[in-house]
């Protein structure tokens, strides 16, 4: 076909045809690239979200974990004082145990109370690590505070057995006592003297042993209750026991208190990180 030969009025319709048909391509491209848009908005704004709650969420959790280390601070802070505190008075008890004194019992006694009420903070805050090192170096203490309080005791059992067999040697001497052993022949040496050998047999004996019904220590412990058997008042007979029956075990324990004070003090550090 020759162009020459195509009426006007069919390229006016061709180019028509033509304009229709650009228009109707560019609807549908128009409408993509505004579906484009939205969702790279939306897109845009979930990912602006998910970023401010990300945010929010670090910034929560950092303000609490900030939080839960002061509070362990001075939970562990408490605890380590009180631990300080009852470790001086047993020090001061063990220097001066000779000289009996209320208040020291008495400030003994809150004291202990104080570590009491301050380790139950530890175990409450935890980590448990804190409270398995705390409960250790608790028992330490208590340990060391049981030893030197049982020790004064024992000593003034001693002083106490001493005094009483200086009046009974007297007495001997009034009655008419000729010798020197007629003279110190009195019930308070008797139990001194056992109790000398009950406490060597002690130190020599193992914890086992001290709890076993048979063995020199044993044997050193009947023959001790025998020397007592004629007094009724039996004083300090309780006291004494306890120290030799437990005594070495306590102090045993009461030698961990640097290492155990150590330790805690690691995992403390190491929880408030």
């Amino acid at each position: 076909m020759s162009y020459a030969k195509i009426p006007l009025m069919d390229l006016q319709g061709l180019g028509a045809i033509a304009a229709a048909a650009v228009a109707a391509a560019t609807v549908p491209i128009t409408v993509l690239v505004g579906r484009w848009q939205v969702r790279a908005a939306v897109q845009a704004a979930e990912a602006a979200y998910r970023a401010a709650v990300d945010a929010a969420q670090r910034q929560g959790t950092d303000a609490h974990a900030q939080w839960r280390r002061e509070v362990r601070r001075e939970a562990y802070t408490a605890f380590l004082l009180a631990v300080h505190q009852v470790t001086r008075l047993a020090n001061a008890v063990e220097d001066d145990y000779h000289n009996e004194n209320p208040d020291s019992t008495a400030d003994m006694e809150r004291a202990v109370t104080a570590l009491q009420n301050a380790f139950f903070v530890v175990l409450l805050e935890g980590p448990d690590s804190a409270a398995v090192a705390a409960n250790a170096l608790s028992d330490a203490v208590g340990a060391r505070t049981q030893f030197v309080l049982s020790q004064a005791a024992y000593a003034g059992a001693w002083m106490s057995l001493i005094e009483r067999h200086r009046r009974e040697r007297e007495a001997n001497r009034t009655a008419g006592a000729v010798t020197t052993q007629e003279e110190n022949d009195t019930h308070a040496r008797r139990i001194l003297d056992a109790l000398q050998e009950l406490s060597a047999a002690s130190d020599a004996a193992s914890c086992e042993d001290r709890h076993r019904d048979e063995g020199p220590f044993h044997e050193a412990l009947q023959r001790f209750r025998a020397s007592y058997e004629p007094d009724v008042i039996r004083e300090h007979y309780g006291e004494v026991l306890y120290f030799v029956t437990d005594g070495p075990d306590l102090k045993e324990k009461a030698d961990t208190l640097p290492a155990r004070h150590q330790e805690f003090m690691v995992v403390a550090r190491a929880a408030m990180e």
